[in-house]
Formats: C-alpha cells, sequence, structure tokens
C-alpha cells in the first residue's frame, strides 16, 4: 500500500503518508507496519535482507520499509508519524551521540532533568553506523576486509593498518560532527574537549563505513597512498567504489545474519505498538 507514484517518490513515501493522514485524516496509512531508516543504503540493506531471509520474506515487504533523507529529518519524521498513530519503529546512525540525546527529549524527575528516549526509536550504538555495527564481534571487520577483492587477500598486518586508519578517518568525523553541533553555543571549547573525551571513553574502536571504504581503497596497493587534500571517497571512479561497498554490504549480511536478524525481529515486533 503506497501513494507514491513513481520511483522518485518512494524516497518521501513515509513523509507522503505523513501528509496524507494530516489532510485526509487516512487511517490506512496508519495501519502498515512501517521499519524506517534514515538513509537509502540503510533502507536497500535491509530491504535486501529481508527479501531473501526465508522468515522475513513472507512478512516484511517493500511497503513495509521505508527512508527519510538524513539522520535530522529520520527522527523529525519519525516523532510525527508516532503522533499521529503510526506503526513504525526507527532506526538511525549514533555516529558521534553516544548518549542517544538526539533520539531522547527532556523530562522533568523532581528537581532534575532526565534525557528520555523518544518511543520506538533507536540508534546502531554501539556502532556508528548500521552496517558496521553489523561487523563489531570479534573478527568480523577483519574477515570482511580479507573478502575485499580489491585487496587480493590481504595479510594480516596490511589489515590491522587498514583498520586502523579507519579508526583515524572515523574520529575525525566524528569530532567534525560535534564542532558543528556546537558551533553556536557558548563555552564550545570547554564542552567540545568532554564530549571527545566522553566519546572516545564510551566508544574505543569507533568504524564508520564511508571511512572503512576509504581506507581500503588508500591501501589497495598494499602500501598506504596519502590522499590529496580535498580528496573525498564519493568521486573515487564507480568500478573501484561500488565493489568495495558491495562486498562489505555482502559481508554484513553473511557475517552479521544473526544481528540483523534480531534487529529486523526487534522493529517489527515494535511496530504492533502505537502511541
Amino acid at each position: 500500500m503506497s501513494i507514491a507514484t513513481n520511483r522518485r517518490d518512494v524516497d518521501r513515501e513515509l513523509e507522503r503518508r505523513i501528509t496524507a493522514v494530516k489532510a485526509l485524516d487516512s487511517s490506512r496509512y496508519k495501519s502498515i507496519r512501517t521499519l524506517h531508516f534514515e538513509g537509502k543504503s540503510d533502507f536497500l540493506l535491509v530491504l535486501q535482507f529481508c527479501q531473501k531471509h526465508d522468515r522475513l520474506k513472507d512478512r516484511i515487504r517493500e511497503q513495509n520499509v521505508t527512508y527519510s533523507d538524513g539522520k535530522k529529518d529520520a527522527i523529525k519524521h519519525h516523532k510525527e508519524a508516532v503522533g499521529l498513530g503510526f506503526k513504525i519503529s526507527t532506526i538511525v546512525d549514533m555516529d558521534h551521540d553516544y548518549k542517544d540525546r538526539d533520539i531522547s527529549k527532556k523530562v522533568s524527575k523532581g528537581s532534575q532533568k532526565e534525557d528520555i528516549k523518544h518511543p520506538n526509536i533507536r540508534s546502531t550504538n554501539p556502532g556508528c553506523v548500521l552496517l558496521t555495527l553489523l561487523l563489531l564481534e570479534e573478527g568480523r571487520l577483519e574477515e570482511a576486509i580479507k573478502r575485499i577483492p580489491l585487496l587480493n587477500n590481504p595479510p594480516e598486518n596490511q589489515i590491522r593498518m587498514i583498520l586502523n586508519h579507519a579508526t583515524e578517518r572515523t574520529i575525525k568525523r566524528v569530532h567534525k560532527g560535534i564542532n558543528y553541533q556546537l558551533r553556536y553555543m557558548k563555552a564550545v571549547a570547554e564542552l567540545n574537549t568532554r564530549l571527545k573525551k566522553g566519546f572516545s571513553k564510551n566508544i574505543p574502536n569507533p568504524m564508520n563505513d564511508h571511512s572503512l571504504c576509504e581506507s581500503i581503497y588508500l591501501h589497495r596497493s598494499r602500501t598506504y597512498q596519502e590522499e590529496p587534500h580535498d580528496w573525498e571517497w564519493k568521486i573515487v571512479e564507480d568500478e573501484t567504489r561500488y565493489p568495495i561497498q558491495e562486498s562489505l554490504r555482502d559481508s554484513a549480511w553473511d557475517l552479521g545474519s544473526k544481528t540483523l536478524e534480531n534487529l529486523v525481529d526487534s522493529m517489527w515486533t515494535e511496530t504492533e505498538t502505537t502511541f
């Protein structure tokens, strides 16, 4: 059940359903059990997994999976959908938000204020993003890197260097996110330092999927190749970029299959609840 009229409309399917309910008070859109993600890559990762999974494919179909354009919109649309009575469960990337404050609201508890998560929403914590969450268990990331065709069966020391550089790049991304979040606040320097220390303590080995892909690409000749100052992962030629991404996705499906199955099951069960 969908109100999308073409493939481009699918990008805003949840937003369209929300608009329809607000304008028409249409109960049929609210009744669709929906798994909601912050971006197209996570949407495809889960939808394609469900379509291949014997137990999930008969329950979860394309109309049951949707996404928004980024984390901010995903949280906004989730709160709107829950407020309207949608049967929805949402997951967003943790990124730098190791305390899950982005998906929480302040609630007074006597003289104190406490962060309480919005209903039916979670983050990928302790993974920075969904794909790396599936590869967090001991040895999975190393095995995933071994399977990258571009690297041609890399030795253990090369795998370790790739992961170290990927972690360094991830930390730079995290710190950039913290800086962006605090740019209008007073006493930024002190708070910035505190947040960075807090993140490092709680997430000692962070891993972002883009940072991992970048590191794999930069180690493709088994010798680290420093990129130009303005280099970005998205400008890497498609014939190299896509095989790296697809190999990591396939490894996440394979090595993290049970983790992803449990996550989808949990989200699906959560959609039974309407607040």
